[in-house]
């Protein structure tokens, strides 16, 4: 018997419907409500980057930090999406004409619950109160206390959001009068900063039409590394191919070695309780030889980080060649420390393949071997993510080189401070690595090119490389 439509539904069949109606708005509205919610946290974390700009930007311009009343507030980036105020904490010396430059340290520290880090000398500190509203970020007489998220904080949740910079990042951008310089660092032959057309972005080498990993920006002064894809065709590398002095086409003298400063940043921080693998996979700065290589020459994607391996699209990176490895993936078949960040002088592994290029304690008779710790490596066994902090990074580079035998010396620093000077070699402070290689070809290596490499993979990464400068050793 066909039942009769007409006579409507009974109370069995609504109390049905509905009861599915309830069983899935359970489903979706929590999935709902915290799509919304992680909407939100990017765009805070969003508009504290930018608010952290804005604040460097009136530094830069004013050589002091804004106060933390009328200046401040008539900051354009103060309100959060939650349209609260961001906590706006600022060492008061640095308020003041000079104050920056004139300052050796601050009142202001950073206790990170979050990372296991204390940061001291803060130039100043902002924090969002997140979407409870609710100060779970303590300030004791400029000691901040930032909890791990999530943790129970007085009856709140954490959900703060912060961001802070060090008295040595502003020093370094605005008390420097190397970096002030519109040629870039000091004795620098060629830079960002008076050569930028030079860097073009035809001479990325990027492995899809229309999906560049390598971004070239003529109006910022820098180069983006990675651009955030990943997948087996996220690698890159940028060649320079000017006619700056003493490079011809690229091509560029070595001489007797060469001083290299940038700044770099990982704008997306890891996660330092994940083994930092959130993002990955860090990048290199190398030098290699112009008589085996071309400008369309690149290496494999994750681990290789663009340096090492063959992708079968380009051609390898063949030796001789050196490079210092920014690496934030700990990767096993390279022998890498885990689960830390660290950077390490690397050469070519066997003659015979490419494969071994970033193998630790590789290397082939007659070569120097790749670095392994504690030789020529370092690690911050205190902060898992040192260098995907989110932070401005200083890179500098000296390698002292013999043309007759071949031999030479590479120190690095990573954090350094005043040191884009590149007229005169850096003593302030120790080297963060340093290594001797004594097996470093000739003549292969007395023409080179010089760039950046960079390899994603299952995890995406975005570099973004600032202020460089280079200088070759007469």
């Amino acid at each position: 018997m066909k039942k009769d439509w007409s006579s409507g539904f009974t109370l069995v069949e609504i109390a049905i419907v509905l009861v599915l109606i309830g069983l899935i708005a359970g489903l979706i509205m929590p999935a709902l409500f915290k799509s919304i919610k992680r909407t939100k946290v990017k765009e805070a974390q969003e508009s504290l980057e930018k608010l952290k700009d804005e604040i460097i930007g009136f530094a830069i311009a004013h050589n002091r930090l804004p106060n933390n009343s009328t200046e401040y507030d008539g900051l354009s980036n103060r309100i959060d999406p939650w349209k609260k105020k961001i906590l706006y904490w600022v060492d008061d010396n640095l308020d003041v004409a000079d104050g920056i430059c004139n300052a050796n340290g601050t009142v202001l520290e950073v206790d990170n619950k979050q990372t296991g880090t204390v940061s001291k000398d803060v130039a100043f500190i902002i924090v969002s109160k997140g979407q409870n509203t609710h100060q779970e970020t303590v300030n004791n007489n400029g000691t901040v206390t930032y909890y791990k998220y999530g943790v129970n904080i007085g009856g709140y949740k954490n959900d703060d959001l912060i961001e802070y910079v060090p008295l040595a990042y502003l020093k370094s951008k605005i008390c420097s009068a190397a970096t002030a310089s519109n040629s870039g660092p000091k004795g620098s032959d060629i830079s960002f900063a008076a050569n930028m057309d030079e860097f073009d972005q035809k001479s990325a080498v990027t492995p899809v039409s229309g999906k560049p990993t390598v971004i070239v920006d003529q109006d910022a002064k820098t180069i983006t590394l990675g651009n955030g894809y990943h997948g087996p065709d996220a690698y890159g590398c940028y060649w320079y191919e000017g006619d700056s002095e003493p490079c011809n086409a690229g091509n560029c003298t070595f001489g007797n070695g060469v001083r290299v400063f940038f700044r770099f940043k990982f704008p997306n921080p890891d996660n330092p309780f994940n083994d930092s693998t959130k993002y990955g996979y860090g990048f290199t700065f190398a030098i290699i030889s112009a008589f085996n290589n071309n400008f369309s020459v690149c290496g494999q994607n994750k681990g290789y980080l663009g340096y090492a391996g063959n992708n079968f699209v380009t051609d390898p990176i063949r030796y001789p060649k050196l490079a210092v490895e920014i690496d934030t993936y700990p990767n096993n078949p390279f022998f890498d420390l885990r689960p830390y960040n660290h950077v390490s002088f690397m050469y070519w592994g066997k003659n015979s393949t490419v494969n071994d290029d970033l193998q630790h304690g590789v290397g082939d008779t007659g070569a120097p071997t790749n670095c392994k710790n504690p030789d020529g490596y370092y690690y911050n066994a205190t902060n898992v993510i040192w260098l995907e902090d989110g932070q401005t990074h200083t890179f500098r580079l000296e390698i002292d080189r013999n043309q007759t035998t071949g031999k030479i010396q590479l120190k690095t620093w990573i954090d350094c401070e005043n040191c884009d000077d590149l007229s005169v070699p850096y003593t302030a402070t120790p080297p963060t690595i340093q290594h001797n290689a004594s097996d470093v070809a000739i003549p292969e290596m007395d023409n080179i090119i010089f760039g950046w490499t960079e390899g994603a993979g299952l995890k995406s990464q975005t570099v973004i490389i600032s202020d460089f400068g280079i200088n070759f050793l007469p």
